[in-house]
């Protein structure tokens, strides 16, 4: 008989995925924000989330669309970053403040947990 070559010693936790798409408008951008929220288990049984960016979508200056590709996103990024403006920045901090002002995070948490999955 072949000797298994590992072995696991345990399963510790769970982890969900979970995307999530804020839409944001300043003055000037308008976008929708992809997420993708991780879910899972802490070391004292609780649950945690942690939020990463995923992509742009949909992304207008001043009402025109930018287009939804790389080459256009990063063509639009250095024109503006050219006279000094930064619109990641601008929209992930607009789509961060709709995140917490919904508590939407809180509520994946929730479903979560009240699911038994976690």
């Amino acid at each position: 008989m072949k000797k298994e070559m590992f072995e696991i010693v345990s399963l510790t936790g769970t982890t969900i995925m979970q995307n999530v798409t804020v839409k944001v408008k300043t003055e000037a951008l308008e976008s929708e924000v992809e997420f993708q929220c991780c879910v899972y288990e802490t070391i004292n049984g609780g649950v945690a989330t942690d939020v990463d960016l995923m992509d742009f979508h949909n992304v207008k200056f001043m009402g025109m669309p930018v287009g939804n590709g790389y080459k256009e996103w990063n063509k639009f990024k250095e024109t503006l970053g050219e006279i000094g403006i930064d619109p990641t920045k601008i929209l992930l901090d607009e789509a961060h403040e709709v995140l917490n002002k919904s508590g939407i995070i809180k509520k994946i948490e929730n479903k979560v947990k009240e699911s038994g999955l976690i």
